[in-house]
């Protein structure tokens, strides 16, 4: 006997199967981005598996997780590398930054005035460059793992949609980031972003590129 509601295709079964599917493809995407250089395969192989979702085309999750992490191997890489070494330039050019501004009020120099306007300019286009680095990064890796490109062209592709997609791209990097915000200012939920922080936001970002993707590979959307 089955209990109503609970039977095989039921809402609420197909909810519960979609829940317990993110969570595994979470666990998988961490687990795998340990070694810090696979991250990016990592991430190209989770964006994958959540547009196939999306699609409702996916099979067995880990199958599909690994598949498209053996796929997108080398170009998954060169992402890791883009995202560590960007995020590196970033927080080490604010920090510098920092110490030279405290440096500044901590000793009367006669030419304060003009280093302190060259800070200001520097941090300004230290903005800009992370403005346009998170661009390129939110849509990086849903892009090689569905499109197959040279790094220099993902890149061009990805800064190319994420401005052209705007509103959608300020969605996407919100989902993206609102999981580390909550775990930073309450660590006791730290574990829900080992479960569900990084699949669940980009689950929901595929829903608002999937069109895009659509449209870029023919298909009637």
């Amino acid at each position: 006997m089955v209990i109503k509601g609970l039977e095989p295709g039921s809402p609420f079964m197909e909810g519960f199967d979609r829940i317990r599917d993110l969570l595994v493809l979470n666990i998988l995407t961490v687990l795998c981005c340990i070694p810090v250089v696979t991250i990016g395969p990592s991430l190209a192989a989770m964006y994958y598996c959540v547009l196939k979702m999306n699609r409702d085309e996916e099979g067995y999750v880990s199958k599909m997780f690994f598949k498209a992490f053996k796929e997108n191997l080398k170009a998954g890489i060169a992402g890791s590398f883009l995202l560590i070494l960007g995020i590196a330039f970033i927080i080490g050019d604010f920090w510098a930054i920092g110490i030279l501004r405290d440096m500044l009020k901590q000793n009367d120099l006669s030419n304060a005035e003009a280093i302190q306007t060259v800070l200001n300019i520097i941090t300004v286009m230290l903005v800009v460059f992370s403005f346009v680095f998170a661009v390129v990064i939110t849509w990086f890796f849903p892009v090689i793992a569905k499109f197959e490109a040279k790094v220099p062209q993902n890149i061009s592709n990805s800064f190319k949609l994420g401005i052209s997609n705007f509103w959608r791209t300020l969605v996407m990097l919100v989902l993206n980031l609102v999981p580390f915000a909550v775990c930073y200012q309450f660590l006791v939920l730290s574990p829900v972003l080992f479960f569900f922080g990084l699949s669940v936001p980009a689950y929901f970002g595929a829903k608002l590129y999937d069109k895009i993707f659509g449209k870029l590979e023919g298909r009637n959307v």
